[in-house]
């Protein structure tokens, strides 16, 4: 199994599994981390099967690739402000 392929099958299983979680608490912290696995899984799509598309000289997916890197970092600081919050709290 490629890595591509290997990375598409875990990136997926978090999109559904984090989409069931985003659907019964509808918070949106969530819906912010399916969209950065969703990226990903784009991500490694283009790079299995079309890794030579590319705008200028920069491959297409790589534009998707630091658009899950910033999704990634608004969910993690989400993430810090969410339990700062409830250290908070206790």
């Amino acid at each position: 199994m490629q890595l591509s392929t290997f990375l598409i099958t875990v990136f997926s299983l978090h999109v559904v599994i984090f989409t069931r979680l985003w659907v019964k608490k509808r918070d949106s912290y969530y819906g912010l981390i399916v969209i950065t696995f969703a990226l990903l899984v784009l991500t490694q799509v283009l790079i299995l099967t079309a890794s030579e598309l590319s705008l200028g000289n920069v491959p297409v997916y790589w534009f998707l690739r630091v658009l899950a890197w910033g999704a990634a970092l608004v969910t993690l600081f989400r993430t810090l402000r969410r339990r700062s919050r409830r250290s908070a709290e206790s």
